[in-house]
């Protein structure tokens, strides 16, 4: 975009800035100054094109805040970035651990004191690789966990909850579907993963345990 405005200022009005003001600060030699009035302080990135002619400034998505809330027995924690993330998460054992990697993204944050609660004892945060930039968020166990891992804006959400256990596993047929139930004592949440080569749905349901009974 050129500025071509009265006072010389470019408005944007997204995630990151606000607005570029131009202006001449000393006209021999000429010097011109430009101010980028941001939204957040967040990380970037400045260099000169190949042909020496233009100023490229890029501004990374980045992890901001990581903010704990408890409700009742579970615990909530928000992971605050600049814009909407791309991310995946897994679970490690010896110790148990949850793992949420944020892609695209640059760390602006420390990691937060963990309140007393009965899922998590500690959350760390490190950047993980700068080529491609990525976030790592762990989240140290106390034990088996029923959690939840979902996107709110531009927040990364992961709810912890009193695990809970199968009770019942119910396949029904009737002529246009097959409906398969999987009953729990308690709120549960699941990951799905298609093997097409070995033609298998593969269900992970985090935190939960099975009743002796079946």
């Amino acid at each position: 975009a050129e500025i071509g405005t009265m006072d010389n200022a470019l408005y944007v009005y997204d995630e990151v800035v606000n607005k570029a003001i131009m202006g001449i600060v000393q006209m021999d030699p000429a010097i011109t100054r430009v101010v980028i009035d941001l939204k957040n302080d967040i990380p970037y990135q400045i260099s000169i094109s190949e042909n020496g002619k233009s100023i490229i400034i890029s501004f990374t998505n980045s992890v901001n805040n990581v903010q704990i809330d408890r409700h009742g027995r579970d615990l909530e924690v928000a992971i605050e970035t600049t814009r909407r993330s791309e991310f995946n998460y897994f679970l490690l054992s010896n110790p148990d651990r949850l793992v949420l990697d944020i892609n695209g993204a640059l760390l602006n944050a420390k990691a937060p004191e963990v309140p007393q609660n009965d899922y998590v004892d500690n959350i760390r945060l490190g950047q993980f690789s700068t080529n491609p930039d990525t976030v790592r968020v762990v989240f140290d166990l106390k034990d088996a966990v029923n959690y939840q891992v979902f996107q709110d804006d531009k927040r990364i959400m992961v709810v912890f909850s009193e695990a809970a256990t199968i009770e019942d596993i119910d396949i029904s047929s009737e002529s246009d579907k097959t409906v398969i139930s999987i009953e729990a004592d308690g709120n549960i949440s699941y990951e799905l993963k298609q093997d097409r080569v070995n033609k298998q749905l593969i269900i992970v349901i985090p935190g939960v345990a099975i009743d002796k009974s079946l």
